[in-house]
């Protein structure tokens, strides 16, 4: 069990709007109605993004659990740390998460750009990390 602190609601973003669709789409061959595009817009997102364990959680060697939450830094994402189920602080990576994986004391993140190019995609590129162990806190150090 992970003690997530409280935060304001975050609702979906445009892209999480575009996200939706594709993901409608694939799954039942066929668009969402606007009523169900501008429903899905209204509800606020829960903690944790739809999507499997390995998008979302990761546990390092100190067993600390790293967790990619809905809710959005300046910069673009946070990755929440936990110990023993309590929050010891979040981590904010430049741009969206979507994925990441922890190996030995390192972080790789594949972020997508919260710009589209001018022929409307969104680059992805791969980000490292060293973790470091600061008196039992994760520090994440760019690399």
């Amino acid at each position: 069990m992970l003690e997530f602190p409280p935060h304001a609601p975050v609702y979906p973003t445009e892209r999480d709007i575009e996200e939706h669709v594709e993901g409608y789409r694939m799954i039942f061959r066929r668009a969402p109605s606007q009523a169900e595009i501008d429903e899905y817009a209204r509800k606020p997102m829960g903690w944790l993004p739809r999507g499997a364990a390995y998008r979302v959680l990761q546990i390092d060697a100190a067993g600390r659990a790293w967790v990619r939450s809905t809710r959005q830094s300046e910069r673009g994402s946070f990755l929440e740390v936990f110990q023993s189920g309590h929050h010891l602080g979040a981590i904010g990576i430049m741009g969206r998460v979507v994925a990441f994986e922890i190996a030995d004391s390192f972080l790789v993140a594949l972020v997508e750009s919260l710009e589209q190019t001018e022929n409307g995609l969104y680059p992805r590129r791969l980000e490292w990390y060293r973790i470091v162990d600061t008196n039992g806190a994760a520090k994440g150090s760019g690399e």
